[in-house]
């Protein structure tokens, strides 16, 4: 995820969007949409428009894990 994504600061010059505070927002980051855990999951699992895919690659709980994660940032 680092490679793409910071996680410790609102600012970034990464290619995806930072999640320094994620959950505190009322919408995903640059894709809008409603920003819940499954909107999140979603994401990991599905990609988007630059981001790949995860769902071969993380199982359920690997994700809800990261999901836990990113809410304690």
């Amino acid at each position: 995820c680092v490679v793409c994504h910071d996680v410790d600061r609102e600012e970034t010059k990464k290619l995806g969007p930072g999640f320094y505070h994620l959950f505190q927002r009322d919408k995903l980051p640059k894709g809008g949409g409603k920003l819940d855990r499954s909107s999140v999951a979603g994401r990991i699992k599905f990609g988007g428009t630059v981001m790949p895919a995860f769902a071969n690659r993380l199982t359920d709980a690997q994700i809800e894990t990261l999901i836990d994660y990113l809410a304690s940032k």
